[in-house]
């Protein structure tokens, strides 16, 4: 695995224009999410898709992530995962402006590392937010995790030194990536304020490129966003009016999608 601060070794020549997809979903719309980040995806040509298509013998919610980068990854250079639980909050900053390591030969996938929660948890790295490369090793690691038993995977675990269990997608990757050297090589995994920032490490609205909202004690994600906007003059959609007024017809519909917004 690569961690952050080792250079790749093998850069592709001059920069250039990646092919990029940027994909999020559930198995239902929960959050206001979705104009943020297509606002952020048309900022920079990106295609942008919200997967909220049903599959078969989905083991649980968490696995629908899977099956969608798996469905999207092939017709990409590039797929950045953005969960539905997180919104951008640097939209003139790219994707390769701010993971440069996006030109690296030696990488399939690229994470964030878990920030320390004011609770104490952590985890090995973040699932929520990550890229893939539509190359061999990227799609072997997507197969894999979705054919990995979890309770194979909780009996493996060592929480001193891959932090919390989370019941899901995370710990089937964390368990390839550690399991599988030929993939696990490459790998690399970030420091948090890439890609992975959680609203209390913000003191303004764009101070972080992506803010996002985990589950925490004696609050909610829908209140920790309702706070985030509020405190930040920002639209229930996570954005500047500004940014927002090109998709304010579909304000409406977003709400009736998301009824606590009212």
């Amino acid at each position: 695995m690569f961690c952050e601060g080792e250079l790749c070794k093998a850069l592709i020549g001059r920069r250039r224009q990646l092919k990029m997809t940027i994909l999020s979903g559930s198995d239902h719309i929960r959050f206001p999410t979705m104009i943020n980040h297509k606002a952020y995806a048309d900022r920079h040509g990106y295609r942008y898709f919200f997967d909220v298509s049903p599959r078969r013998d989905r083991i649980n919610i968490y696995y629908h992530k899977l099956a969608a980068v798996a469905d999207a990854l092939p017709y990409t250079e590039w797929l950045f995962w953005i969960d539905d639980d997180a919104a951008f909050t640097q939209l003139d900053i790219s994707l390769c402006t701010i993971v440069p390591e996006l030109m690296c030969q030696d990488l399939s996938a690229i994470f964030c590392a878990s920030p320390v929660n004011p609770a104490g948890g952590w985890t090995f790295l973040s699932s929520g937010n990550f890229f893939i490369r539509n190359d061999a090793h990227g799609r072997r690691l997507i197969q894999l995790a979705l054919q990995t038993d979890l309770h194979e995977v909780q009996s493996w675990w060592d929480q001193e030194t891959l932090g919390i269990f989370t019941h899901g997608d995370q710990d089937a990757l964390v368990y390839n990536i550690n399991e599988n050297e030929e993939i696990g090589s490459r790998v690399a995994i970030l420091d948090y304020q890439r890609f992975n920032t959680r609203p209390y490490h913000f003191d303004s609205a764009s101070q972080h490129f992506l803010v996002h909202f985990t589950n925490l004690p004696k609050t909610t994600k829908e209140a920790q966003m309702a706070d985030f906007c509020f405190r930040y003059n920002l639209t229930p959609h996570l954005l500047t009016n500004e940014d927002f007024a090109p998709y304010a017809s579909y304000d409406d519909a977003q709400r009736k999608s998301v009824p606590w917004l009212g």
